[in-house]
């Protein structure tokens, strides 16, 4: 029997199983991307382009340094934490508290989300707010999400809630309204943003409050998929009984990943070279 052809055969075939790890993570972060796993779970991707605006009615988004003389003034934010994701809408008129309400979101949404789903639900409310027709119709905005306000103003993004602000913008404009969006420091003592605050974690922890959004990050599923994969090689790698020395250095696959090593000639004389230390050093 064939002993060294054996044994190369062994290098071969767990190589080759490290290989197709990579592989299936990379075909399951395409589809990710192409929108192939939509069918096994919500996927919050970029909206298609025959749901774009067109060019001509994209308006760019009017931001103030957060002025109080607005008939309406909304307040929203968006917590996440252990027990869940939530959001919190606060709307005044005319410097009167009107309303205050709670979203919950699903687990696995980001925080940046859950600001965003404030804002869409807080301009949905607008309709049913009685405002006398003497009264400016004027409307601020105020959210402590910088990403948020850029992210608005970029023509090019379309993210689905982001799309979803927009169209409702653009309704309430219609409608003879004109809105602002202002920027303020979190947590810095604003009576709107503080009681926002509150109801978005209220929501977060409150397993009673139904999902009202429950798309999943694309960047979630990668993280996700990317865990699954490092999981899935240590597991081989465990069984494999070959490169001893290297697992002395990086006894978790984890380690090996977190650690950049620079590509250069020696490198690849070092590994490509045969015979090389590389043999001895993988025994």
């Amino acid at each position: 029997m064939n002993t060294h052809h054996t044994h190369t055969h062994k290098h071969h075939t767990h190589t080759y199983t490290h290989v197709c790890s990579l592989c299936v993570l990379s075909r399951q972060r395409y589809d990710v991307w192409k929108g192939h796993r939509a069918n096994i779970q919500k996927i919050d991707r970029e909206v298609g382009l025959n749901h774009w605006p067109h060019p001509a009615d994209f308006f760019n988004i009017p931001e103030t340094n957060g002025c109080d003389d607005k008939t309406i003034r909304i307040y929203t934010d968006g917590s996440k934490g252990e027990r869940g994701v939530g959001a919190g809408v606060v709307i005044f008129v005319n410097n009167e508290l009107k309303a205050r309400h709670k979203f919950r979101l699903n687990n696995r949404c980001c925080n940046n989300r859950a600001k965003q789903l404030a804002i869409v639900k807080a301009l949905d409310l607008i309709n049913y707010l009685e405002i006398a027709d003497n009264k400016p119709r004027t409307i601020g905005v105020y959210t402590d999400s910088r990403i948020t306000i850029d992210s608005l103003k970029n023509a090019s993004n379309h993210n689905y809630l982001f799309e979803e602000i927009r169209n409702r913008l653009m309704n309430l404009r219609s409608a003879k309204w004109t809105i602002e969006f202002s920027w303020i420091k979190a947590h810095a003592g604003n009576l709107g943003n503080e009681l926002t605050d509150r109801l978005a974690k209220d929501a977060a922890s409150d397993k009673d409050i139904p999902f009202v959004f429950d798309r999943i990050p694309k960047t979630t599923l990668y993280s996700e998929l990317e865990e699954e994969a490092t999981l899935k090689w240590q597991e081989e790698r465990e069984r494999c009984n070959k490169a001893a020395v290297t697992k002395q250095f990086f006894p978790k696959v984890r380690d090996r990943i977190n650690r950049r090593i620079t590509i250069n000639p020696n490198i690849t004389a070092l590994v490509m070279v045969k015979p090389s230390p590389t043999s001895t050093y993988l025994k």
